[in-house]
């Protein structure tokens, strides 16, 4: 059964809702890690051991996906390194402008991802990275 984790802010709840509505996925199993970790906690890896397939949505946890064994695929907006674990597609969605103007997104929480996107380090590192 498909194993989706994603991290439990407003972003990661839709990013979740939108990959089971465009997958038009019916079995799932849904989890989040406890809020404030950045990290699969001991069901978490119970759960990727068992699943057929991993999504890992708006949660930046390279160093845990790195160890899957599992065909997996990790889309997160944040700064992270690249992943070199061939089971894993790594996406990295930057946008080309502002997706929200900042006024609309503070309530959303999305303010300081959308700050640290635009910072030239980060551009710089994406590319180095080849993400």
């Amino acid at each position: 059964m498909p194993l989706i984790i994603h991290h439990w802010d407003t972003d990661g709840i839709t990013s979740a809702a939108l990959l089971i509505r465009a997958l038009n996925l019916e079995e799932f199993t849904n989890m989040t890690a406890p809020i404030g970790e950045f990290r699969f906690d001991e069901r978490i890896r119970a759960a990727v051991k068992n699943a057929e397939r991993l999504y890992v949505l708006d949660f930046n946890v390279p160093h845990e996906v790195e160890k899957v064994k599992v065909p997996t695929l990790f889309v997160d907006h944040h700064t992270q390194p690249k992943i070199n674990n061939p089971l894993v597609e790594q996406v990295k969605p930057l946008p080309q402008g502002r997706v929200l103007p900042l006024e609309l997104a503070r309530p959303l929480g999305a303010l300081r991802d959308m700050e640290r996107l635009e910072r030239p380090w980060s551009r710089r590192r994406h590319r180095r990275e080849g993400i």
